[in-house]
């Protein structure tokens, strides 16, 4: 199976603007410097909610409470308040729930327990902003050593699940927690609007890491959930939603899940499992059937979504166009190596699964590797079309999928299928069996071109010796004048719109069989509409805002919709399945998956600016392989020395190349160069050491011929060295030029791949 996670395709996420609905960005990690802020340390014993809340109670509308570099060590609940924000000092703020917490379920309303999560508030909070530390759930990673809030034991109490006096009987027998049953959610939120979860690491959970129910205005971004006992983030009821510039390692159950939830924009994260037992879904969307709520306007672009236990996407539940429009649109995202499950109550598996017969349109994705289906939709209600299908390969069981490239559809037009263990998927216009011909699977998925290739590792346009023939493979603009939009494909493109991930983008290959010349410039920031947000009423989170929920940015062409459906099965169990399979990530590293990853710079520091206003460009963590642990994180630093370019864990800013990116033959290139680089500037300091020192030589020869002689022949030869190494340089320039010399690997001759 494939665990490397395409380092180019994140290149590609990392440059691609979008507009957070015209709204302000939420404020960086401030440090504890912005105006009103109470400032804390970290208390001795495991009651530090009490100076926190506290806290909290007494600050000022929009003060900032900011908790000093520390771990805090927490007994009960952090309780919030509205026009607030709670904030840390990133990487080095912990928040940790002690050892056998033990929070009892505080009442009964109806068949419903009510459960305190670890930082929440009464209902109807709004303008609060949380940012910038840690919160550690504290369920399995100490449980060895006596510590945790795990009990394995308490598991049968909740076999059925019963919100009786039967589950508070099961509370008073076992002290410890039994994880996705509602204990510890890390961060709640219901009935409250303008809510922002930002640049924070939370792990090792025993439920859902961000809960939000019947909600409006939340935005999710820049986080790492490590390990979730449940979901990441889990939208119930809610609309107005963003999540985005996520990692997320998933647990048990799924990476982000919306359950009756409309203008829901899910883009730039990556998510993945790397334990070989109960995860679910990189993203689950369903409707349960509550038509006050429905389901519209749910956006699932430029994610990456691999070596997930069931599925990349999983649409569980019914969910019905109205008004003829799609409530859910899946374009331009990466699904590799998903549906490595060997549980048959799971069913389906593959990139993305329909069980439960959702309506969405399905365009511009590239699947390679999934076990069961690329797509598998059971109940034929989406129009899938302009994708690349490889590699897919048959489910761990007979449920699991056949390795079918496409599995059921609607409408299945213009896709391009290679190498599946069944590539005669389906009938229809434009569909055909060829390979594809990506530059190098597996790391970058961009076409082969003749007329031209974007190589963000070199940040150029190469020429290539073939043409993919997924170039221009997608359906015609004159039949689908939606889908088929290639407006934002770089000259030549051929009319036509791209199959795969890069189609309609600014990264496309180019159309013709000669070089194109001049090439186009480089990539410009793509722009998908995303949603907008209610008027902000509080300057503590999201700022000012302007539009209405419900609406979309003027800025792509997204046909909202809205449905209503049945009731479906909801989220897979978070049971551990002990199946053993050796071909999935293992769990994650308590000594390293544990530690949160840097976030670098904020969202804002990278901006763009078009006639619609202000925008913020997705800010996308260094993320590493899922392979060995969940944290093989590329920091930024500044290295003085070092002639190896490539395979190290810091990248340095000065530099023009990655040096996290993994070793290859442009890295020796670049060695080379490097390595003639410091001869070059050595020579020159030795070169001026000479001279200093022959002047010297010169003013205190006193009349001493032979030494004069000696001073003289030393600035001579050195000039003369100086001369001949450039001049040389000057030659072969000209003489390649001349020649119409072009380099193989890509760049100028003197310069790097």
């Amino acid at each position: 199976m494939k665990k490397i996670l395409l380092s180019v395709f994140l290149a590609f996420a990392s440059l691609s603007f979008f507009t957070p609905s015209a709204l302000a960005a939420d404020s960086a990690c401030s440090g504890g410097s912005g105006a009103n802020t109470t400032s804390l340390s970290p208390q001795s014993g495991e009651n530090n909610q009490d100076q926190i809340n506290t806290a909290i109670q007494n600050a000022p509308i929009g003060g900032t409470i900011f908790l000093k570099a520390g771990t805090y060590i927490i007994s009960h609940p952090i309780v919030l308040r509205s026009n607030i924000i709670l904030e840390g000092e990133k990487d080095k703020t912990i928040i940790q729930l002690k050892d056998h917490a033990n929070w009892k379920t505080v009442g009964h309303a109806g068949a419903q327990s009510i459960l305190d999560p670890m930082i929440g508030g009464g209902a109807g909070l709004t303008g609060v902003e949380i940012k910038c530390f840690t919160v550690d759930g504290n369920f399995n990673f100490r449980q060895n050593s006596g510590g945790g809030n795990v009990s394995s034991g308490s598991a049968a109490c909740y076999r059925p699940l019963k919100w009786d006096s039967d589950f508070s009987n099961c509370e008073s027998q076992y002290v410890d927690r039994y994880s996705g049953r509602g204990y510890y959610t890390m961060i709640y939120f219901s009935n409250g609007s303008n809510l922002s979860v930002h640049d924070m690491t939370m792990q090792d959970g025993a439920n859902d890491a961000v809960k939000v129910n019947k909600c409006s205005d939340i935005r999710f971004y820049n986080n790492y959930v490590n390990a979730s006992g449940h979901e990441g983030l889990y939208a119930l009821y809610s609309h107005g939603i963003e999540a985005y510039g996520n990692k997320i390692a998933v647990r048990s159950s799924d990476g982000i899940r919306g359950d009756n939830c409309s203008d829901f924009s899910i883009h730039d994260n990556e998510m993945y499992s790397y334990n070989s037992a109960d995860s679910s879904a990189g993203v689950q969307i369903a409707d349960k059937g509550h038509s006050e709520y429905p389901v519209f306007n749910v956006q699932i672009f430029r994610n990456v979504f691999h070596d997930i236990w069931r599925s990349g996407i999983w649409f569980s539940t019914a969910i019905a166009k109205y008004n003829g429009k799609w409530p859910v649109e899946v374009h331009h995202n990466l699904f590799v190596g998903n549906g490595y499950s060997r549980d048959s109550a799971v069913g389906a598996t593959g990139g993305i699964t329909n069980t439960g017969g959702s309506a969405a349109v399905v365009y511009n994705n590239t699947f390679d590797g999934n076990f069961g289906s690329g797509i598998y939709d059971g109940k034929n209600t989406m129009k899938i079309l302009n994708n690349i299908v490889v590699g897919t390969t048959t489910g761990k069981y007979s449920a699991a999928g056949t390795g079918v490239g496409i599995q059921g559809g609607s409408e299945v037009t213009y896709n391009v299928f290679y190498n599946n263990v069944k590539d005669a998927t389906v009938s229809g216009t434009g569909n055909f069996n060829g390979n594809p011909l990506f530059y190098n699977p597996g790391e970058d998925y961009h076409l082969l071109s003749m007329a031209g290739r974007w190589n963000p590792a070199s940040s150029s346009w190469t020429a290539d010796q073939q043409n993919s023939p997924a170039i221009d493979a997608g359906v015609p603009q004159t039949e689908d004048s939606v889908y088929g939009d290639y407006s934002n494909e770089p000259e030549e493109n051929g009319d036509r719109v791209n199959a795969g991930v890069y189609g309609n983008t600014s990264q496309a290959s180019l159309t013709g069989i000669i070089p194109q010349e001049p090439m186009p410039p480089a990539p410009e920031p793509d722009l998908f509409s995303t949603v907008e947000f209610s008027d902000g009423t509080a300057s503590a989170s999201t700022g000012e805002s302007v539009g209405t929920s419900g609406e979309t940015t003027n800025l792509g062409d997204y046909i909202p919709g809205t449905g209503s459906g049945g009731v479906g099965t909801g989220s897979f169990t978070e049971m551990d399945m002990g199946n053993g399979d050796n071909d999935a990530p293992d769990y994650y590293d308590s000594s390293v998956a544990m530690t949160a990853i840097s976030s670098g710079d904020s969202p804002e520091s990278a901006s763009a600016t078009s006639a619609e206003g202000a925008y913020v460009a997705p800010y996308f963590p260094e993320l590493g392989s899922a392979a060995e642990s969940a944290t093989a994180a590329c920091s930024i630093a500044k290295e003085s020395g070092g002639l190896v370019p490539c395979g190290r864990n810091t990248d340095d800013p000065d530099t023009d190349w990655n040096e996290c990116d993994k070793c290859g033959l442009c890295s020796v290139v670049l060695m080379g160069q490097l390595i003639i680089q410091f001869l070059m500037k050595m020579a020159g300091i030795t070169a001026i050491l000479a001279i200093i020192f022959a002047g010297f030589l010169y003013i205190y020869a006193v009349g001493r011929s032979d030494v004069i002689s000696k001073a003289k022949s030393m600035i001579k030869y050195v000039l003369i060295g100086f001369t001949i190494v450039f001049s040389a340089w000057v030659i072969v320039n000209t003489i390649l030029t001349l020649l119409g010399y072009i380099d193989p690997l890509g760049g100028e001759w003197y310069t790097m791949c």
